[in-house]
């Protein structure tokens, strides 16, 4: 199992492995328009980016618990608003984390998290927060995915955001490929495919199917090998994400 997240090693080097590797590009995905992806954010620790995040509100960002696990506010920042991973949109700063409780790094389970921005954002065509799923997608559905992640592995981290569509489906089918005991009922599946997939640096990025987000990046097997990718279920955690967030 791999984690679709940069290394937290001694430097954030987002194309090393050590442990638990993230997803850098999405792979067979084509550029496109901070507007057609106008809730993805880049999420970025001591400056280096480490994640993908989705806006809920003027204050509240989304993302997996293994981006921001132990890592000081004070040391994220988060880029709106742009197509590009380094320049443009606005930077704003953190002022706080909120992890899932039960977060296991061991096997991902409850692979959720919040970030509060320091200053709240002002909504444009750019910049918009996503709606929420209150229910699963039915296996089959098409979805979208956006992040810079790998188009390769190994690889560098893509420049322009990337988007890709998707196919779910069922936990069962899911499960039935994935080790037994790394699927949970809080997670959310796409169909694997050998031409693309989530890719290293694509954790905590936002699947949406039908115009809401059901599922954020969680983990896979690098990348794009026709195995399924794995998520954090939406609407498994929504109560947990207003409890925590007020969205």
């Amino acid at each position: 199992m791999k984690s679709f997240a940069p290394c937290m090693c001694a430097l954030l080097v987002v194309s090393s492995l050590c442990g638990a590797s993230p997803s850098s590009r999405i792979v067979g995905g084509e550029d496109t328009s901070i507007q057609d992806a106008p809730y993805q954010v880049a999420i970025n620790i001591g400056g280096r980016f480490i994640c993908g995040g989705s806006i809920l509100s003027r204050k509240w960002i989304l993302t997996a618990a293994k981006c921001i696990k132990n890592v000081e506010p004070s040391s994220i920042t988060v880029r709106v608003g742009s197509n590009q991973l380094d320049s443009g949109g606005r930077v704003v700063a953190v002022s706080q984390t909120r992890v899932h409780e039960f977060y296991d790094a061991t096997n991902n389970y409850n692979d959720i998290g919040l970030l509060a921005l320091e200053r709240n954002l002002n909504f444009t065509d750019a910049v918009k927060p996503v709606l929420l799923a209150g229910a699963n997608p039915t296996p089959g559905s098409n979805a979208l995915l956006a992040g810079w992640g790998s188009k390769a592995f190994p690889g560098g981290l893509s420049r322009t955001l990337q988007t890709i569509s998707l196919k779910t489906i069922s936990l069962s089918e899911c499960a039935a490929i994935h080790t037994p005991g790394t699927i949970s009922t809080g997670n959310l599946c796409t169909a694997g495919n050998e031409r693309k997939g989530a890719c290293l640096g694509d954790a905590g990025g936002a699947l949406v199917s039908n115009g809401v987000q059901v599922g954020l990046v969680s983990w896979g097997i690098p990348c794009a090998t026709g195995i399924p990718d794995v998520y954090s279920s939406i609407s498994f955690y929504r109560s947990w994400i207003a409890e925590s967030s007020g969205v």
